[in-house]
């Protein structure tokens, strides 16, 4: 019975039935349902956001918005997902369960695949759900011109006389480590950084990285993602753990800007924190090597009016 009644469920919101206010949303163009946090917010970032019909679990929306959550990463909501009667599905990644089942019932629904690995894959994934949603391919929005042109200025930027080695991290006893492979191994190059990971054993993408391998990498910075309300406690959870595993503290930074895990347009802040971040160090180095330099020369100085004085 329960069976049946299910049944009779996913078609009345196949058949529009079950239809809600959200509805309303994607008057101007294809209803959309980005089926990831970083495709919707891309999707909001070249201003379709009122095509949104539906939205996944774990999305941030702009402040003042709300839309139905249909699916996650690995499953999809059947009747919330047909009730929001979608025109185009935008994966990031593998189809969930459920969604050809969702096609099968709904045939209007079409779906697509957009990859976000690598920092180039942004604007590329930006400019084609533009064209998806009836945009003009020849007139971008003015966030993915400006995010292109912001990547363009960091690559002619003149190479930085010392890179430091940079290791990104999410979590604490069994971390997520960025590869030199991934759109943030691109971001600590792009900001004048060497990507520490490349050291380490596993893929070039993601990889979760044992403490005992951890020290292999060493890095001169660590950047520990964290959300806000728990970036203090990691940051101080590797400042305890880090010298059991690798003997040495490197400087440590605690980053909690969600375009860090979440590929976007807004990840252009992101580059531009590393860089910043990374040309402060290296003025820091360069002033305590003068101060070095000048201590140096005073004392020569001092040697050479007292030439007796061996102290």
């Amino acid at each position: 019975m329960k069976r049946v009644c299910a049944r009779v469920a996913v078609a009345a919101a196949a058949s529009g039935l079950f239809a809600t206010d959200h509805v309303t949303h994607g008057a101007e163009g294809p209803r959309l349902v980005p089926w990831s946090p970083a495709l919707a917010a891309i999707a909001f970032e070249i201003g379709r956001g009122p095509q949104v019909v539906g939205i996944t679990q774990w999305t941030r929306l702009p402040p003042g918005e709300s839309r139905p959550v249909v699916g996650d990463a690995h499953s999809v909501h059947l009747e919330a997902l047909l009730a929001v009667r979608p025109d185009l599905v935008v994966l990031q990644s593998e189809p969930p369960a459920g969604l050809r089942e969702a096609q099968r019932l709904y045939s209007a629904l079409r779906v697509e695949r957009l990859g976000l690995e690598r920092l180039a894959d942004i604007p590329r994934a930006a400019r084609r759900l533009h064209e998806l949603s009836g945009g003009d391919p020849q007139q971008p929005p003015p966030t993915i011109t400006e995010f292109e042109q912001t990547i363009e200025q960091y690559q002619d930027r003149p190479p930085p006389p010392r890179r430091p080695r940079v290791l990104f991290i999410v979590g604490t006893e069994h971390p997520l480590v960025a590869g030199p492979a991934t759109f943030v191994g691109d971001i600590i190059q792009l900001a004048g950084g060497d990507n520490a990971a490349a050291d380490l054993p596993g893929r070039p993408g993601w990889n979760v990285v044992g403490l005992e391998h951890l020290w292999q990498s060493r890095p001169d910075i660590l950047l520990v993602h964290a959300p806000t309300a728990e970036a203090a406690a990691a940051r101080d959870w590797w400042r305890r753990r880090w010298p059991s595993v690798a003997g040495t503290v490197p400087r440590r930074i605690a980053v909690s800007d969600p375009s860090w895990l979440q590929p976007s347009l807004g990840t252009a802040r992101c580059l531009g924190e590393l860089a910043r971040r990374l040309a402060d160090d290296s003025a820091e180095d360069t002033a305590t090597t003068a101060g070095v330099d000048q201590a140096s020369a005073r004392a020569d100085e001092a040697r050479r009016r007292c030439p007796g004085d061996s102290r």
